[in-house]
């Protein structure tokens, strides 16, 4: 029988112990606990959530379902649904797994602000027996996974901790390295332990899944190593091993199963256009070479797609407000914490497949820094530490309106940041810095390379950018630094060639084209077509990333003037099918999709990955999701929605920010629950996973039981 339950636009988070099956779902403004007796096929509500925030995680077991909240009431809760008794079992802790009647879970130890170490906890919830089984100092890595059965429990670390595969004996405390190499996800069930393992012989990089006997010590390769995606899934209760193989080239994901005794499986795929292969001992460097960004691997280079996206809070504004000390000091915009960040990071790394986080970094005397103390570099390092570990770099804009003067204090603050990675060896984590996000956008209007009234504004600009390259390069010579251009500062086609031209023109002998590694004009119009055809009449031979292309879903006023169609997602076909395909392979918008914001983005992403008569070598989505300051408090967007003075909101991002509360009515944004991605989202999602439905779809994957 197969029954589809709930609505997955709303649910989230689904496990089973066998008997009942438990999912977060959305609602209005809050989140609950549904569940589905699966003898009685009946549904039921199990809890709801105090606050919208709702869930950390939540785990099944044995008619028991544990969770963490995410704000207002830390800790890890026990929740009975046959007699509605709620207790806390532990004071703090997360992403809980429940194997084998034992409880697992990740705690954080935050000191002077930032989190110092990170430990695994398992409970016995029979006899009540606690153990920390392994904790790590560095508190910017993450668990890939961890599992338990009987007297063992098996984990690994994503990099930024020893990355092998290790197994802990509950009874005697010793821990035991059971990996030959890098390993993640492992799962255990008897004497059978497996996860995936990455090589670092002849073909770094290389995926293989290996099954370990924890009683002989015996090492078998499942699937021998290659260049497809391989993941555990789980080990059953008569020893049938699940992992799902991945082909990079499509995105098409297969479960299969084998038998425990089963060994020298092989897969093999078409090579993906963009591989993006690991060096064996970490991400290597971005490096420029022709018309492309390259990572350096240990047998030579790969093509590395920016896949980017502009990193904000919804809390804080997006002008460099959410990398302050204060932002980054806490989770989360609430003094205590409350996890929001690790929230976005979880949603641009898995839900959008972001490879690059673009942040504003604001400079010394600028507003959100002025003294040069709200921004540490350190506090940056570790914010790179945390999008490692989804697998993300930093795109590093220096934040710094028009203040072209490099001062003592500027530069000695450029040459720490650099600096402070490049101590912790980690200069791989900056895919690149920006010297400038829209060096022609400081005049108050209009295109500031062409303004009358401010003759000396070019050279000053370029000036700038020369300075900054210098720096940068003293300090590191394969640092890639570019700088940003609006294309839309002026109507027609005409004004954003003129913008483009900026890149081209010398002022004073310096001509940004020949400074930078590679050049990043922005657009939101659609307007990636042409920016590439008017750059090539350059004849540039760099690489060109369109480091910010979006648009707006405002939540416009009824009734007034920003009620226009392309603000808004559109209808829903927009979402799924937004795209006429013509027989040549070209193609263009629907009509009821032309003039929206997913028309738009769907133009640019076309240009950037789809149409092979562009050669883009990546992109950075504007922006994450709805921030709440921007419009309130930079442009007064009133509280009431039938205020007829209110204007719209640009700073709308690729996710909805939660409750209905949030948006006007009918409003520009069609979707609008926490987390959720909203159709210009989805579209991203597409060109970041080579049109995957299967990685973009808002899907669940049922738990497998052992019983």
């Amino acid at each position: 029988m197969v029954k589809s339950i709930g609505d997955p636009w709303n649910v989230f988070d689904l496990t089973t112990d066998g008997e009942t099956l438990a999912w977060v779902a959305r609602s209005g403004a809050g989140q609950y606990v549904q569940g589905y007796d699966l003898s009685s096929r009946r549904e039921f509500l199990m809890i709801e959530a105090p606050n919208r925030y709702g869930f950390e995680s939540i785990a099944l077991g044995d008619g028991v379902l544990y969770y963490g909240y995410l704000v207002d009431q830390p800790g890890i809760y026990a929740y009975t649904p046959a007699t509605g008794r709620e207790e806390m079992i532990h004071s703090q802790g997360f992403d809980l797994v429940f194997a084998d009647g034992k409880l697992l879970w990740t705690q954080e130890h935050i000191s002077g602000g930032v989190v110092s170490e990170k430990s695994l906890h398992i409970k016995n919830l029979d006899t009540g027996e606690q153990t920390v089984v392994t904790q790590v100092i560095n508190g910017y890595t993450y668990f890939s996974g961890y599992d338990a059965f009987g007297d063992t429990v098996v984990w690994s670390f994503f990099p930024g901790a020893d990355t092998h595969v290790k197994s802990y004996n509950l009874s005697s405390g010793i821990s035991t390295t059971i990996s030959t190499n890098s390993g993640h996800y492992p799962v255990i069930h008897n004497h059978t332990a497996m996860w995936y393992e990455v090589s670092s012989g002849s073909e770094p990089g290389n995926r293989s899944i290996v099954t370990y006997d924890m009683i002989s010590g015996k090492k078998t390769k499942l699937v021998e190593e290659s260049t497809t995606n391989l993941y555990t899934v789980d080990i059953l209760k008569d020893g049938i091993l699940l992992f799902v193989v991945t082909d990079p080239y499509t995105g098409r994901d297969s479960l299969y199963m084998s038998d425990p005794d089963q060994s020298g499986l092989r897969f093999s795929t078409k090579e993906p256009y963009f591989s993006g292969q690991l060096s064996s001992d970490g991400w290597g460097r971005i490096g420029a070479q022709g018309r492309w960004l390259y990572e350096s691997i240990d047998m030579g280079f790969d093509k590395w797609p920016v896949y980017g996206v502009q990193f904000i809070l919804p809390e804080y504004d997006i002008n460099g407000e959410s990398f302050t000390n204060a932002a980054l000091d806490a989770r989360g915009p609430e003094p205590d914490g409350d996890g929001t960040r690790l929230f976005w990071l979880q949603r641009a790394a898995n839900r959008l497949h972001a490879r690059t986080l673009r942040i504003f970094v604001p400079m010394p005397g600028e507003s959100y820094n002025e003294n040069g103390n709200r921004v540490n570099a350190q506090k940056i390092y570790n914010f790179a530490r945390d999008a490692e570990a989804y697998n993300m770099r930093l795109g590093i804009v220096i934040h710094n309106s028009q203040a072209f003067d490099m001062s003592a204090q500027k530069e000695n603050w450029l040459r720490n940041l650099v600096q402070v990675f490049k101590n912790n060896d980690a200069l791989n984590l900056i895919a690149y810095i920006n010297a400038d996000n829209e060096i022609n956008h400081h005049c108050g209007g209009g295109d500031c390379y062409h303004v009358d009234w401010w003759p000396e504004y070019a050279a000053d600009a370029n000036e700038w950018v020369r300075e900054v390259v210098d720096i940068v390069k003293d300090e590191d010579p394969a640092l890639l630094v570019t700088v940003g251009m609006a294309t839309e500062l002026v109507p027609g086609v005409e004004g954003m060639q003129q913008t483009i031209d900026n890149y081209f023109e010398p002022h004073e002998d310096i001509t940004l084209a020949k400074e930078v590694d590679f050049i990043s004009p922005h657009n939101y119009g659609g307007g990636a077509y042409g920016i590439w055809d008017h750059i090539m009449t350059h004849e540039y031979p760099g690489p060109v990333v369109l480091e910010e292309y979006g648009y707006p879903t405002d939540p416009f006023v009824p009734g007034s003037n920003t009620a226009a169609q392309y603000r808004t997602e559109g209808p829903p076909e927009c979402r799924n099918d937004p795209w006429v395909l013509l027989i040549d392979g070209s193609g263009y918008p629907t009509a009821n999709c032309v003039e929206t914001a997913t028309g738009f983005i769907e133009t640019n992403i076309r240009a950037l990955g789809q149409d092979r008569r562009t050669d883009y070598a990546g992109g950075v989505a504007f922006m994450l999701v709805d921030t709440k300051a921007a419009a309130r408090d930079n442009f007064n967007f009133p509280d009431d929605c039938d205020d007829p003075e209110a204007t719209y909101d640009y700073f709308t991002g690729l996710f909805a920010i939660g409750t209905g509360e949030d948006y006007c009515e009918p409003g520009g944004t069609r979707t609008r629950g926490l987390g959720q991605l909203k159709s210009t989202g989805f579209r991203v999602c597409l060109y970041h996973s080579n049109y995957s439905l299967e990685k973009c779809q808002e899907k669940l994957y049922l738990p497998l039981i052992r019983r």
